[in-house]
Parts: C-alpha cells; structure tokens; sequence
C-alpha cells in the first residue's frame, strides 16, 4: 500500500522544476514587498494545491506527506524550546557567566586568537546556539581584542569560527537535530560523520588564528578591559564550583548516550535548582549584610544623638553656672556700695 502511495505521488523532473522556480520567485517577491513570514508560506501551500488540482493528484496524499516532514521535524522543534529553557537557566545559575569568566582569565596576546575561538567553540558546544555563543563570549572577546590592537575583523573570524563549529557539533543544536531528523539517521551518528570534515578544518584554522596572533601580539599589553569584565562577571554573578555542575552532570549523560531532549530539560532543571540555591544563598547574605548595615546606622544615630544630648546638656549647664555665678556677685556688688571702702 505505502509503495502504491508512493508511486501515486511521483512527480516528472520538469513539473519539480517548474514547482520550485514558481516557489523561489514568490518567495522572493514576498521577501521584497516586506510580507510576514508566514505569507510566502501559505502561498507556497497555494501552489501546492493549485498544481496538484490541474495534475489530479490526491491532495489528501500530499497533507499526509507534509505531515510526515513536520512530524519527523518535531523533535527538533522541542529540542529548539528546551535549549532556550537550558540557556535561561544557566544565564540566571552563573553556569554561563562561570564558563565566560574562567576562559577570559586565559586570555593573553600571544594566545588571544586561538583562546577566542577554543572559548566560543567550547560554548556553543555547551549551548548549542552560535548566536549566543558569538552575543555572549564572543562580543567580550571583540572588545578585548580592540584593545589590544587586533583587527575587528580578525577577532570576529575566530569568534564566527568557534560559534558555527560549536553550532554544527552540539546534540543541542536545533539544525544538527533537523538534519538528522530529516535523514532518518541517529543523532549521535551524524554527528560522528560530520568529524571527518569538521575537526580537520577547525584544527587547520586554530593553527591559522595562532600563527595572525604571534603576528599581531604587542608587548604594552594593558589588561584593563579584561579586568573590568571579569569584574562585571564577578559582581553581578555568582562564580563558583556549583555553577559548573549542570554543563558536568549534561557531559556525562551526552557520553552516556541519553537522547538529547531529556539530556536538555534535566539539565535545565538542574540549573534551575543551582540557580535557587544560589540565590537563596545570595538573598541570605544580603539580608545578612543589610542587618549590619542597619545596625552600624542604629549605632550611628544612637551616638549622634547621645551627643546631641550631652552637647545640650553642656550648653544648659554652662547657662545654669553663669546664672548661678551672677546671683552671687550681685549681693557682693551691692554691699559695696553701702560700706565705706576701707571696710569693703
């Protein structure tokens, strides 16, 4: 029956030609017009139907064969939403932060472009998203490396070339999922393939970044800018051991071979339950530390006051003293008026 189907629904080379110009050419008008997305897509769906109403073809056979691509493209959609949950969780615990940090405390001229790229590389791997790798590790990188006076556009190579390798051989990434989804083949599996081609010629530019970044090194380094970002990190994120352990706990289950949508939501929630302690701890501490605070200004203002006090009291005793004294000299003065001076 399903090979029936598929005879049924065979298509001539000529009619596939002309399908997919037609296609191309709406799209690109759509594209140009400015339309929504989701336009060219229904009209590619028009298409589709007006053909196979001159041709007489089966449309429900055609709903059921897009079916089948979305259903075989569902897994790669929920692992797209549970990578987003996995990098919010980790931006909010410090994981990410932690992984930025530690691979910027590395950095040195000599070893500069080679260190943006391993760090980018090693990021998109843990994240699966290229984007943020190049958004988050990459865009410190771009600001350290102006500052030592490398090209914008020799940085933003290593950072582009760590981000997409990072992108292509991450389980997490949504287009590595897709391709293998689409291919019927094991997600493991492809990626094993794509090591023949990807490793060789991310090692051959590791070498490359090495060797521009030997040319470009310079001896009045300043490493002002990295000390300010490692200082940003620091302050507005809680660095430790702890933070690490969901990119461990998701390596070890990656090795293991647990499939990646589970692979991902445990490791969101982990990051999750890391990001409650360490705010809970954080929380804590700055109550702790507002209790001091507060004490030291109780303090402040008990002895600011203590002082008001006794500076009134002073200034009420010093009146009360002279008063006293004039009442005494005031008889005095008088009898000496009254006796003659030499019995005064």
């Amino acid at each position: 029956m399903k090979q029936e189907k598929q005879e049924r629904m065979q298509i001539p080379m000529r009619d596939s030609v002309i399908l997919m110009a037609v296609i191309i050419v709406e799209i690109v008008v759509c594209v140009r017009l400015g339309l929504a997305l989701v336009v060219p897509l229904l009209m590619t769906w028009l298409i589709m139907y007006i053909y196979a109403a001159i041709t007489k073809r089966d449309w429900r056979a055609v709903e059921g064969y897009a079916l089948d691509g979305v259903r075989s493209g569902f897994q790669s959609i929920m692992i797209v939403a549970a990578v987003g949950c996995l990098i919010g969780a980790w931006i909010l615990s410090g994981t990410v932060p932690t992984l930025i940090y530690y691979g910027l405390k590395l950095v040195s001229p000599k070893i500069f472009l080679p260190a943006t790229m391993l760090l980018c590389s090693i990021l998109s791997v843990c994240t699966g998203t290229s984007y943020g790798s190049a958004a988050s590790a990459g865009l410190a990188c771009m600001g350290i490396g102006l500052s030592m006076g490398f090209p914008a556009g020799v940085v933003a190579g290593a950072v582009i070339c760590g981000a997409l390798f990072g992108d292509k051989m991450s389980p997490f990434s949504d287009t590595t999922n897709l391709s293998s989804a689409m291919a019927g083949a094991s997600l493991f599996g492809h990626i094993k393939s794509m090591f023949w081609t990807t490793i060789p010629s991310w090692l051959i530019s590791l070498v490359i970044f090495a060797i521009i970044g030997n040319r470009y090194s310079i001896s009045n380094y300043d490493p002002t800018t990295i000390e300010e970002y490692l200082g940003g990190l620091s302050a507005n994120f809680n660095l430790s051991f702890l933070t690490l352990i969901p990119v461990i706990l998701v390596i070890v289950m990656l090795l293991l071979k647990v499939p990646a949508f589970p692979t991902i939501m445990i490791g969101a929630v982990v990051g999750g339950l890391v990001w409650y302690q360490v705010a809970d701890k954080k929380a804590r501490a700055e109550e702790h530390q507002s209790q001091i605070v507060g004490g030291i200004e109780k303090a402040r203002s008990a002895i600011r006051d203590t002082l008001a006090s006794a500076t009134k009291f002073a200034d009420e005793f010093d009146a009360f003293a002279q008063k006293a004294i004039d009442e005494v000299q005031k008889p005095t003065a008088e009898l000496s008026k009254i006796l003659p001076p030499e019995e005064a």
